[in-house]
């Protein structure tokens, strides 16, 4: 009985320190988005670097500590950005034909490698309609027309057969 306790209170002690260093290890955020807001106040700008790149974002208190978190879709800044985006649509839709031409190319379209032809799409869009194309982090970022693949490469055999 007495052995069977210390091994179960062992088990019990070992598995909560266990969760104790993984949770201070690999939980909550790096600790550069810290002390990227050291010095600075809740909502302001903040960034660091990350594994996968440069990380901005606002500085928002967490558990009594600033810390800088991702600005997502959702945070004040984006929803205000959307909200006078769409009243802009709004008024813009209001004097739109019904009609809206689109462009089969982007000039600032980033160019990529890709054995899939281009679709030739040039315009972006949002929920209302077309819109400048977003730059990196908006919403609506990363549509077909910021892309420039490779140009489609068809035959005409003259025998009503095309190929590519």
């Amino acid at each position: 009985m007495r052995r069977s306790f210390l091994v179960s209170f062992g088990t019990i002690t070992y598995l909560c320190m266990m969760s104790i260093v993984s949770a201070q290890a690999f939980g909550g955020p790096p600790a550069q988005a810290f002390s990227s807001c050291s010095g600075k106040s809740s909502r302001d700008a903040c960034s660091f670097s990350a594994p996968h790149g440069t990380m901005r974002g606002i500085c928002r208190e967490r558990r009594s500590r600033l810390v800088c978190v991702p600005e997502r879709v959702g945070s004040d800044q984006h929803l205000a950005r959307e909200r006078q985006a769409s009243a802009s649509a709004m008024e813009n839709r209001r004097a739109r034909p019904s009609t809206v031409n689109i462009s089969s190319i982007n000039p600032a379209a980033t160019r990529v490698q890709s054995l899939i032809p281009d679709s030739g799409q040039g315009s972006c869009f949002d929920r209302l309609g077309k819109v400048v194309c977003p730059e990196t982090g908006e919403p609506f970022f990363g549509q077909d027309a910021q892309y420039a693949g490779s140009k489609p490469d068809y035959r005409d055999h003259g025998d009503g057969t095309i190929s590519d």
